[in-house]
Order: C-alpha cells, then sequence, then structure tokens
C-alpha cells in the first residue's frame, strides 16, 4: 500500500450534527454489528437498510463518514475534503 501527501491540495474538515429531517430518519440511521478483523480482534461493522445515509457535501468536495465513536450525537461525524483554500460550500 502507498500513501501520497495531499495535505498541499486539499483542507480537511471535522463536520458534525445534521438535519434532522434527513439524517434522523430510522431509515438513514446504521445499526452496528461485532466482526472479527482481519487481527483477531473485534471490530464494529455500521451498515444501512435503505443505502448510505448522503454526506451533504458540495459538488468539489469529497467526505467519509467517520464512525469510529458511533453514530449520532456520539459519533466523530464526517469528515470532509475541500480543494486547499475553498471554504465548505
Amino acid at each position: 500500500m502507498r500513501f501520497k501527501d495531499v495535505s498541499d491540495e486539499w483542507d480537511v474538515w471535522g463536520a458534525w450534527g445534521h438535519d434532522e429531517g434527513v439524517y434522523g430518519s430510522p431509515k438513514l440511521v446504521p445499526s452496528a454489528t461485532w466482526r472479527y478483523g482481519s487481527g483477531g480482534a473485534a471490530e464494529r461493522l455500521w451498515t444501512w437498510d435503505d443505502g448510505l445515509a448522503p454526506l451533504g457535501v458540495g459538488e468539489k468536495e469529497v467526505a467519509c463518514w467517520d464512525l469510529r465513536a458511533g453514530w449520532g450525537a456520539y459519533g466523530m461525524g464526517r469528515k470532509v475534503f475541500v480543494p486547499k483554500g475553498q471554504k465548505r460550500e
């Protein structure tokens, strides 16, 4: 595996909170199950029944859910990558 430093091309934002009308919908709340990872440790596997909840990002932005600490108020929200020097849309 190779990694490329893109810090001169992208800024990273952490985004918490969401529109309850969209993300609070029971269909868009993920459920967690546990499985054994490749190293033998238990890890959480997050799934959405009706597809992944939308990330709510702009056209030039890239994002992912950061579910290491869970979902909702206790979760870590989203990580949003924005072209260097630009503000979030």
